[in-house]
């Protein structure tokens, strides 16, 4: 039979289904996503050590639990949501309300925004071959000779667009090499495509520092 993790593992597969099943199951979870659109952004792994100093015996060091913190993004209202779950205990022990511009974008919103930006007639326009183009879904599969990323792009200021927004611009890289001069940002808080051609390439790709959104190979 397989070993249980230790407790410094990396979540297994069926600890981040876990994770997630108990956060979404959570009635302060569903109550501060509301009825509007929301994604689930990530399952992450994280260090607490249970109890506190006063009750524990000082000749023991204290035991470290497994703990998953599970971050959600709610689009209206740019908000998100962070549950810290108890895998031993099958316990959510911490609800609370981020700002969404805090929660990462993830591997599901680069699908969507693809879906989005696939079908717009303009998109279909500038990217040649746009059928071709695919999301690589699994860092340990074959590379696609098309292959779609996505870099996020944040408004500081009222007023910029996807200020308070869940924004991506797509990068399309054909075998080895990146199309140059064309923007595809997809706005996906109002589900919204812009198209344009630019003499530098990305604009909003080089404005930010977030890396590519993208399922990559374990080093």
């Amino acid at each position: 039979s397989a070993q249980p993790p230790m407790p410094l593992d990396p979540l297994t597969p069926e600890e981040q289904q876990e994770a997630a099943t108990l956060a979404q199951a959570d009635p302060r979870v569903t109550s501060l996503l509301g009825p509007g659109r929301s994604v689930l952004a990530a399952v992450e792994f994280i260090t607490l050590q249970k109890g506190s100093e006063e009750d524990s015996d000082p000749e023991r060091p204290l035991p470290i639990g497994r703990f998953a913190q599970v971050l959600f993004a709610r689009y209206e209202g740019n908000l998100g949501v962070r549950a810290l779950v108890d895998l031993v205990a099958d316990s959510v022990t911490v609800v609370e309300s981020i700002s969404g511009d805090d929660v990462p974008m993830s591997l599901a919103e680069l699908n969507a925004a693809w879906a989005l930006a696939r079908q717009d007639p303009a998109v279909r326009q500038v990217i040649p071959e746009t059928d071709l183009y695919q999301v690589l879904q699994d860092p340990n599969a074959p590379e696609p000779s098309h292959r779609v990323e996505g870099l996020r792009v944040v408004g500081t200021q009222s007023g910029e667009r996807c200020f308070e927004h869940r924004c991506l611009a797509l990068l399309f890289q054909r075998l080895d090499e990146y199309l140059a001069n064309i923007e595809v940002l997809v706005d996906l808080t109002t589900q919204t495509v812009t198209v344009s051609t630019t003499e530098t390439g990305g604009e909003a790709a080089a404005s930010h520092q977030h890396p590519p959104i993208a399922a990559r190979r374990k080093p």
